[in-house]
């Protein structure tokens, strides 16, 4: 899944008196956004950052608490700062994107969902085989 996927934005970080649980699980949606933007597994994302991919699920639904050298490793991973996984201001880079491919997502994030739906449709019209009977 594509961060800039329909209906997606990014998380607002939760306020400073969150609770520990609404922390966790801010952090675990970033991760997951992260992973998934990146076309990762979290059986992949678990082996770069040397953990067991059962802890990447647990990480990801905000079921336990990740020490900070396990983040930073997840971070690392990603090719993302640390930061990047707790500030909800910002959103997820997507590391590998050449600027054509960041350009288009930038414009994609500007439209409405109907637009997007729309925009999906069409490229899977562009991506299916053509009608050679013509």
């Amino acid at each position: 899944m594509v961060a800039g996927a329909a209906g997606w934005q990014p998380p607002v970080m939760p306020s400073r008196r969150a609770t520990n649980q609404e922390l966790l699980h801010h952090i675990g949606k970033r991760i997951r956004r992260a992973r998934e933007s990146q076309h990762l597994t979290q059986e992949q994302l678990a082996e770069q950052a040397q953990l067991q991919s059962e802890s990447i699920s647990r990480i990801e639904t905000g079921a336990v608490s990740a020490s900070l050298t396990t983040l930073a490793s997840i971070a690392n991973s990603l090719g993302i700062p640390l930061g990047d996984l707790v500030d909800g201001e910002r959103d997820v880079p997507l590391a590998g994107l050449d600027a054509q491919e960041r350009s288009l997502l930038e414009r994609w994030r500007t439209l409405s969902g109907r637009q997007q739906d729309l925009l999906v449709r069409l490229l899977e019209e562009l991506r299916s085989p053509m009608d050679t009977r013509r």
